[in-house]
């Protein structure tokens, strides 16, 4: 009875071992950062730096485990350069102040990842890119004494994104990554950013 026991228990140690060790297929990915308006000349200059957050789940192909497809979601928010703006515009009543014009850029999209061969096994860049929807809304602006005015707005348009990182191993399942991307869309004027991020990615 004691020798089959110890047999069951080597079994099962040994079926744990080896899916222990079997790579999974798939992914999960959760980052925040900076991100900077870089596009039309008008958005960069009265916008500030914001901030970014998303996440997002990977498929890695099993023919070939250097490519992964990520479904991605991030937001990024930037805050009016009100003191700018009034400068610009030659307000320069001190009492004068303006509030809203904040900014919120939603994306949900569709991205390959490929891995840059290295003779690293800890630090692996990669090059990515993808399509998807680019959600824009700006927020009301309004000065203190009504003579400003601008009203909000909301699109949502298909965009691009480019970019590339680095992953940087920290467990036997979990990376560190960092990544920069350009994302942009033709159309209403053109917005354009670079979301610049840091996160974890998991392998299930």
């Amino acid at each position: 009875m004691k020798r089959a026991m110890m047999v069951i228990f080597l079994l099962l140690g040994m079926i744990v071992n080896v899916f222990a060790q079997k790579t999974s297929k798939f992914e999960v990915y959760g980052d925040a950062g900076i991100s900077f308006p870089i596009g039309p000349e008008n958005f960069s200059k009265y916008w500030k730096m914001g901030f970014n957050f998303g996440g997002g789940v990977g498929y890695r192909y099993p023919l070939n485990s250097d490519v992964t497809l990520i479904t991605d979601f991030g937001f990024n928010r930037f805050s009016l350069d009100r003191d700018k703006m009034l400068q610009d515009m030659g307000w320069v009543d001190p009492g004068t102040s303006i509030s809203g014009g904040d900014i919120a850029i939603i994306t949900f999209s569709e991205n390959l990842k490929a891995i840059v061969p290295t003779s690293s096994t800890k630090v692996t860049p990669y090059l990515c890119g993808g399509a998807g929807l680019f959600i824009f809304s700006v927020n009301d602006i309004v000065s203190n004494d009504g003579e400003i005015e601008g009203k909000g707005y909301f699109k949502a348009l298909f965009s691009i994104l480019l970019g590339g990182g680095t992953d940087i191993a920290i467990g036997e399942r979990t990376d560190l990554f960092i990544e920069g991307k350009y994302v942009g869309f033709t159309g209403y004027e053109n917005k354009q950013i670079l979301p610049i991020k840091i996160g974890i990615k998991y392998k299930i």
